[in-house]
């Protein structure tokens, strides 16, 4: 039976907020990313940045943004490189297209919780994955180029990184 999700169970809650999450927070939505009122800003991170997460979040909220989050524990991209066909190595969300033609802000945070974790999967798998991602990373920086999508990414310190 899985425990019961409570706000003061949860790996960040309002008692452990750190002032230099929020500084950091604010430079990246404030500053970095510059956060207008009405613009969609997506933030992506693995779960292991969460404290960072939450002040952007509220950073972006403040800022008049519409935020949303896509958190992902680090290890999904190592279990989809072993796992996936070739087909779903392959595959080109129309979401992701959606998404990278829709958002005006991307906060991203990298935080390694294995920095190893890539080190043996298959190249050729890897490049057909990447390959199939292009053009949404094409467009993704076309459209920064062209002023459209304002984006940002900030490490997040870990024992893994460290």
């Amino acid at each position: 039976m899985l425990p019961h999700f409570s706000e003061s169970n949860s790996t960040y809650n309002h008692h452990m907020r750190d002032p230099r999450y929020e500084k950091l927070a604010d430079v990246l939505v404030n500053y970095s990313a510059g956060v207008k009122k009405g613009d969609i800003v997506r933030i992506t991170s693995d779960a292991v940045a969460e404290p960072l997460l939450v002040e952007i979040y509220r950073k972006a909220l403040a800022a008049g943004g519409h935020p949303y989050v896509k958190m992902t524990p680090g290890n999904l991209g190592e279990i989809f490189l072993k796992e996936a066909t070739d087909a779903q190595l392959s595959y080109v969300s129309p979401l992701q297209q959606y998404e990278v033609e829709t958002i005006d802000c991307s906060i991203g945070l990298w935080a390694e919780s294995n920095t190893r974790a890539l080190t043996n999967c298959d190249p050729k798998r890897m490049g057909m994955t990447s390959a199939a991602r292009k053009p949404i990373t094409e467009r993704f920086l076309e459209r920064a180029a062209e002023g459209k999508l304002r984006w940002v990414g900030s490490q997040f310190p870990t024992q893994a990184s460290a």
